[in-house]
């Protein structure tokens, strides 16, 4: 999941659904590069404290360096052993590798280029 996705609610609900039926075989990942499409995530919508709200959702939350392999395959085998629990991995970009760019708008791109090919939008 993208973190500027944690302001719907659809996430939520499912956040729930994980912890109520203790879907310890679940693991969700958050991108927490702290960019969404309509700018920085906590001037639109602050998702702080991220970790805590999951956690009192009732899952397993793991933080680590989203550019480090290792941590992340150490998080994925370390999952199954929380019995009960589904786990979340927040990804956090260390801020030497994390995407800066003084244009917010380059964030979504790729979606803005597709939809320019679409006849139907022109």
């Amino acid at each position: 999941m993208g973190d500027g996705e944690q302001a719907e609610g659809s996430n939520w609900e499912a956040a729930m659904a994980g912890s109520h039926y203790k879907l310890d075989n679940l693991i969700g990942i958050i991108d927490r590069n702290r960019l969404q499409i309509s700018g920085a995530t906590e001037e639109v919508m602050g998702l702080e404290p991220l970790e805590e709200k999951w956690a009192a959702f009732g899952w397993n939350v793991v933080s680590i360096n989203g550019n480090n392999m290792e941590e992340l395959l150490k998080a994925f085998r370390a999952a199954p052993e929380v019995a009960g629990k589904p786990t979340l991995i927040i990804l956090i970009p260390p801020r030497a590798k994390a995407y800066r760019s003084p244009k917010m708008s380059r964030h979504g791109i790729t979606m803005y280029l597709m939809m320019k090919s679409w006849s139907w939008l022109s």
